[in-house]
């Protein structure tokens, strides 16, 4: 079984060192969903070293710690995926079209990734597009 958990985190190890390696060389859009990956492997990686260290007497005590930096990083996944605008989910189109004023490209490109995989509101994709144009 400690062999099964080994063997998984050193997966995961490789995994995280091919994406970090690609995560600047693509797009903005790439790379957000790169760190999202990022993160996510990470959680991944320290919830089976928690489980790790359950079962191994000199190390134990240590997962509820391991258990906490792996939710943490699970939010920073989930953080990078949303858009640059506040409460964005609870906003109506007039509302979010407002507040796309002064976003930057960068910014936008996240809001219309964001949108069309979500809601998929045409007035709000028209308004970034001609923010965009």
């Amino acid at each position: 079984m400690a062999q099964s958990l080994l063997s998984r985190l050193n997966l995961s190890k490789e995994r995280l060192t091919e994406l970090q390696n690609g995560l600047f060389l693509k797009g903005e859009g790439a790379r957000d969903a790169s760190l999202s990956a990022i993160y996510g492997l990470g959680a991944s990686t320290l919830t089976t070293a928690a489980d790790l260290s359950e079962r191994v007497p000199l190390v134990q005590g240590s997962s509820e710690g391991l258990r906490q930096k792996a939710e943490a990083l699970q939010d920073a996944g989930k953080a990078v995926q949303r858009p640059p605008i506040n409460e964005y989910d609870e906003l109506n189109v007039q509302q979010v079209n407002q507040a796309l004023e002064g976003l930057s490209e960068y910014e936008l490109e996240k809001v219309r990734r964001y949108e069309e995989s979500n809601k998929n509101r045409v007035t709000v994709l028209r308004e970034v597009e001609r923010l965009l144009g």
